[in-house]
């Protein structure tokens, strides 16, 4: 379960897009998602983009669940760039190293 109403079921490794207007919208997607993923016993990563902060993104899921160490909030240039270079072999693989 994606914990996507609209979105409903979903295969393991399944992508797609969301368009939304406010942060608000998008956190009322993205929280049910992470939530759906962490009770499934999933590691989550969520790379998150102006304007939505980590602070933003751990208080909407909730402190409980952040402390958990079972998600890592990192912000996109974090995840994207080392060094301030874009690698795409390092991204497609998956490694965060």
């Amino acid at each position: 379960m994606t914990g996507i109403d609209v979105v409903g079921e979903r295969p393991w490794g399944t992508h797609f897009c969301y368009f939304y207007e406010t942060t608000d919208d998008l956190l009322d997607t993205l929280v049910p998602y992470f939530r759906a993923g962490l009770e499934s016993r999933e590691f989550c990563i969520w790379v998150i983009a102006h304007p939505l902060t980590e602070a933003d993104a751990t208080r909407a899921l909730g402190h409980s669940v952040t402390s958990s160490g079972d998600i890592e909030i990192l912000p996109a240039r974090e995840w994207y760039l080392e060094d301030t270079t874009f690698d795409p072999e390092r991204r497609c693989s998956g490694s965060r190293l």
